[in-house]
């Protein structure tokens, strides 16, 4: 590989680790805005998503430009691997904003008491979901391919804290008619937050395949 091609793709990589953490910065902030129903929060959120939009434009030029220039196979599959992880990240910054829009919109203006408990269960869920997407984003900077398995694992853990939340607001609106839509829209980040932590496997499952130049599956992860 020449140093020309080198220098460029560890600029894409710098960019990528720089885009996630924003994208980490904004989904902690758009909980912390869900739970003080602080809508000055929620803004940052929004503004930090505008950040992370341009850096996915800047990414997705690069990755193009570099890809034009017919790269050996190791790069192209950095390339193509990176290119797929940018979306991810972005669509992972994508769910804090909607939260985010939520809280300005919605929950800011509806008394949220009745799901005080609710709420704080999501804290910890985002917590998982959280972490997972840091862990992926070490495994992007380290070619950590072991990775697509432990964050497999710790996805299975967020979809069942996803079910139990799913049954505890039910719970909640058939006991509290009158909030209903606001159990509706709590459905709704629930769900976001359960794709973050999607989307952190799915990172995980590109660094795979960048490293190993095949697709992860937990039948043959070991081959």
């Amino acid at each position: 590989m020449k140093i020309a091609e080198r220098d460029e793709l560890l600029r894409i990589k710098q960019a990528m680790l720089e885009m996630g953490e924003k994208a980490v910065v904004a989904v902690k902030l758009s909980i912390s805005a869900l739970v003080t129903n602080n809508t000055l929060t929620a803004a940052k959120v929004r503004d930090i998503e505008k950040e992370v939009d341009a850096y996915y434009q800047s990414i997705d030029e690069q990755c193009i430009s570099a890809l034009s220039k017919q790269p050996d196979e190791e790069s192209l599959r950095f390339l193509v691997g990176s290119l797929k992880i940018a979306i991810e990240i972005e669509r992972s910054c994508d769910y804090a904003n909607q939260i985010a829009k939520r809280v300005q919109k919605e929950f800011s203006q509806q008394d949220m008491t009745a799901l005080r408990s609710q709420v704080q269960s999501i804290t910890h869920m985002v917590q998982e979901a959280v972490t997972m997407l840091e862990n992926a984003l070490v495994a992007y900077e380290h070619g950590d391919d072991d990775a697509a398995d432990r964050l497999h694992a710790q996805d299975d853990l967020v979809d069942k804290k996803t079910h139990d939340l799913f049954r505890s607001l039910l719970c909640v609106a058939s006991l509290n008619p009158w909030i209903q839509e606001v159990v509706l829209d709590l459905h709704v980040v629930v769900r976001y937050v359960e794709r973050v932590a999607d989307r952190s496997a799915n990172v995980a499952e590109l660094v795979y395949y960048i490293v190993r130049g095949t697709r992860f599956c937990k039948t043959n992860k070991t081959l």
